[in-house]
């Protein structure tokens, strides 16, 4: 594919069955889902200028991880993978109404048009979680945050 072609690969899989420790996984999807559909690793500098978003995995096991690339100002080609515990595989199942739900209004193509905030609010969580819990997500989010920034810089 094209990187002047706008293309969205959606990779669904679950946190426990992902290789990798907590700060890898997310750049080995990301770098796995550009092998596979760019034959290229991920990179967010010019000229390819993937732009990537995750979202699930920290209350629920199933995680989900974006890769944009191309024009914003255009309908992009959706690709949907999956994780099968040892690589990435194409899945030809139709995307869920719940998933097209989350990318019409909180994942839009343009990052531009995304609300500012994905998830929930510190307030939401606090509101659902045990004082422990609550505390040792947004450290683990800190940290993890930090590292896959570093993590994903230092493998482009």
């Amino acid at each position: 594919m094209s990187a002047q072609m706008a293309t969205r690969i959606f990779v669904m899989c679950k946190t426990e069955k992902m290789p990798g420790s907590y700060v890898e996984k997310i750049p080995l999807m990301a770098n796995a889902a550009c092998r596979k559909v760019w034959n290229r690793d991920f990179n967010g500098d010019l000229p390819d200028e993937d732009r990537l978003a995750t979202f699930g995995g920290w209350i629920n096991p199933r995680c989900f991880l974006l890769v944009d690339n191309g024009p914003v100002d255009m309908s992009y080609t959706l690709v949907k993978l999956r994780w099968d515990r040892q690589k990435l595989v194409d899945d030809p199942t139709p995307l869920h109404r719940y998933i097209q739900k989350e990318f019409d209004t909180k994942y839009q193509f343009n990052p531009a048009d995304r609300p500012k905030a994905n998830g929930r609010t510190d307030k939401e969580l606090k509101e659902v979680l045990e004082p422990h819990e609550f505390d040792e997500v947004i450290k683990s989010i800190d940290e993890m945050t930090a590292r896959h920034v570093e993590k994903l810089c230092k493998q482009t």
